[in-house]
């Protein structure tokens, strides 16, 4: 079990990711029951070093809920992990960011064309919502009326109304939905980015805080809610390196996110103080 408590936040980070990346490997699908192809590059994908904060989000609200639950919200954590991976590959294609190198590798569509990036991508959205309707494997009603409560709540995260309309928006904004295109003053980029990235953490926490026991209606202060900021200001990084790109610049280079919240005790997600709140800014960082 792993419990959130007073160490250093690393220590947490490191045995989370280390039980995620093991879930992983034990849940992606291997040959015979998927081509090794498929396999294989969505593999290359899932472990090309990501930070797995989504999921770390997912194990810590189950442990603010109850320590002794982490492992029933493990599935939900890789099934998030999974529609993450699953939508870099996508926004890597040529017809989205066009990039050819994430995290110092060479993009899946780079080694193993469009079509196979396009199906291992498929093959990951899909094994998420597998993973959370098969995991955890329970009779108990209580526990699959939350994994119900977590399939919608993720869901809609990653769909229209979420992570899939947020890039929508963001084609728009870049001019790459011809006849469609938008402009975006700082509420509007708040907005998309509140969709693109921002939907699909929320829902990392939450569903852990669900799949823990608690409530299925998340209080509005409740552990999601304080991503916003981090969300905006990480995302808006995001774009100035995007913008840049188009033009033919050198995008300066990622500074590594920090999570949401500086140090996490036993209520690892609960709502920063007053005090501590961090205000969005109100322009964007250009």
């Amino acid at each position: 079990m792993i419990a959130v408590t007073a160490d250093p936040l690393a220590e947490f980070l490191a045995g989370a990711r280390a039980r995620v990346d093991a879930a992983l490997e034990r849940w992606l699908p291997v040959p015979p029951v998927s081509p090794r192809i498929v396999s294989e590059a969505m593999r290359y994908s899932v472990f090309a070093g990501g930070k797995r904060l989504r999921p770390m989000l997912t194990l810590a609200a189950a442990a603010a809920v109850a320590p002794d639950r982490i492992d029933v919200a493990l599935p939900a954590a890789c099934a998030i992990e999974l529609i993450h991976t699953y939508s870099l590959i996508h926004d890597d294609l040529p017809a989205m960011d066009d990039d050819t190198l994430r995290r110092g590798r060479p993009t899946l569509h780079v080694v193993y064309g469009d079509g196979i990036a396009i199906l291992a991508g498929d093959g990951l959205h899909a094994e998420a919502f597998t993973l959370l309707a098969r995991e955890p494997a329970s009779d108990d009603p209580d526990v699959n009326r939350r994994k119900l409560q977590v399939i919608r709540l993720v869901g809609e995260a990653a769909g229209a109304a979420g992570m899939v309309g947020g890039q929508a928006i963001d084609l728009q904004a870049a001019g790459q939905a011809p006849g469609h295109e938008i402009s975006l003053d700082a509420d509007g980029l708040r907005g998309m980015h509140a969709l693109k990235t921002g939907a699909l953490i929320r829902a990392a926490a939450s569903s852990g805080a669900i799949m823990a026991g608690a409530p299925a209606t998340i209080p509005a202060g409740a552990p999601a809610s304080h991503s916003r900021s981090w969300t905006t200001s990480w995302t808006w990084k995001a774009t100035r390196r995007r913008s840049e790109k188009r033009r033919g610049r050198t995008p300066r280079p990622p500074s590594p996110p920090t999570p949401p919240c500086s140090a996490w005790t036993a209520r690892a997600c609960s709502p920063p103080s007053a005090s501590t709140a961090r205000t969005p800014r109100s322009t964007p960082q250009v």
